[in-house]
């Protein structure tokens, strides 16, 4: 019953997973973006059965005044591709500065070095979860998911 955010990156993608309940995202882990874009999404094919994730969050750069630009087009094909590899939903949310909330949560826990960078794209990835699932009604319902 948890919902799996992605913070899309060229080098990085980061990976967030909700509790069972759907009220709170954890950072999860980041997967290198040296394997071709096929490898990626078996990884997280795999990791949407291994968790029972019924729904997927993919962060949508968009730009400051709203438009849809060209990092939003690399995404949306992402998406495009990934919904050949799973069964779930797979729903857009706004990223709009997601990397500064998760740059700050890194800065008020002190990492620094080699493990923040290691860190920020799945702190960026479980503060669009979080924003997803703050919009949500109440604790997710599988009936919910099945629309």
């Amino acid at each position: 019953m948890r919902v799996l955010g992605i913070d899309h990156g060229q080098a990085r993608i980061g990976l967030a997973l909700s509790d069972p309940m759907g009220l709170l995202a954890s950072p999860f882990q980041v997967l290198e973006r040296r394997r071709r874009l096929k490898q990626d999404l078996k990884v997280i094919a795999g990791i949407v059965e291994e968790h029972a994730v019924l729904a997927i969050v993919v962060g949508m750069p968009f730009e400051m005044s709203g438009e849809a630009g060209k990092k939003a087009a690399e995404v949306r094909q992402f998406i495009r591709n990934l919904k050949t590899h799973v069964s779930v939903p797979v729903h857009e949310w706004d990223e709009r500065l997601t990397t500064v909330a998760a740059d700050r949560a890194l800065d008020t826990m002190k990492v620094r070095g080699k493990r923040r960078k290691e860190l920020v794209d799945q702190m960026a990835a479980a503060v669009i979860l979080q924003g997803y699932l703050d919009a949500q009604s109440g604790p997710l319902d599988h009936e919910e998911w099945d629309a």
